[in-house]
């Protein structure tokens, strides 16, 4: 290209692109009215049982930072109103009314809820009670992008979780149970939907490099 240097500078990088179609979009929050529906994706990903050990952690207030407290302080911080919502076991929305900032006003940090959307998946680490533990093993399962559905051949495990927690489906006393639910209530599922998603998991990287089952 006739371009002979850059200054000074010599050396080399290496880039690692990854697409954002297999991950959640965070953005699909800000919404002023939200159903279940738009929970289950997140809902369903943070159920796998790997995970419990992650949501008995407490915040500075000692406050058990479990499943639904997390997902309620990342949708509240998110959407574009003042009330704090509240989830049941199952991850439907039970109700709202409360001050979605009131533990902010604790914060040493004077973080206050966006009610935007967020311009990188970073931000959520102002979210009151959510820190590097939780960022280390779900940071790049997000997005800010509207993806819509996520593209099953660029997901990972967890990803794959969520997506097979979402379709399971199982015949009771003459009745169809199906959805996240099943994940949620029954560690027998769960277990068998987290083997399935680690085996999909495994044929992707497989297939983004063959060579390396040879390694």
């Amino acid at each position: 290209s006739g371009v002979e240097g850059f200054g000074n500078f010599t050396g080399e990088f290496t880039a690692d692109v990854r697409p954002e179609a297999g991950r959640i979009d965070l953005n699909a929050f800000f919404k002023v009215e939200l159903e279940d529906s738009d929970l289950t994706p997140l809902c369903a990903m943070l159920i796998d049982p790997r995970y419990d050990e992650l949501f008995q952690r407490k915040d500075a207030s000692g406050q058990v930072m479990d499943r639904s407290r997390t997902i309620q302080n990342i949708v509240d911080f998110i959407d574009p109103n003042n009330e704090g919502i509240t989830l049941t076991d199952t991850c439907t929305i039970q109700g709202g009314g409360t001050d979605e900032g009131a533990q902010y006003a604790r914060d040493d940090r004077k973080i206050k809820p966006r009610d935007a959307k967020l311009t990188h998946p970073e931000d959520i680490y102002q979210v009151h009670g959510l820190g590097e533990a939780f960022m280390q093993e779900f940071g790049d399962k997000f997005t800010v992008y509207n993806v819509g559905k996520p593209n099953i051949n660029v997901a990972d495990a967890a990803m794959f979780y969520s997506i097979l927690c979402q379709s399971v489906q199982l015949q009771v006393g003459g009745q169809d149970i199906k959805g996240f639910g099943l994940c949620a209530q029954s560690p027998l599922v769960a277990g068998q939907v987290l083997y399935y998603a680690m085996a999909l998991d495994g044929v992707r990287v497989f297939f983004e490099d063959p060579l390396s089952v040879l390694l």
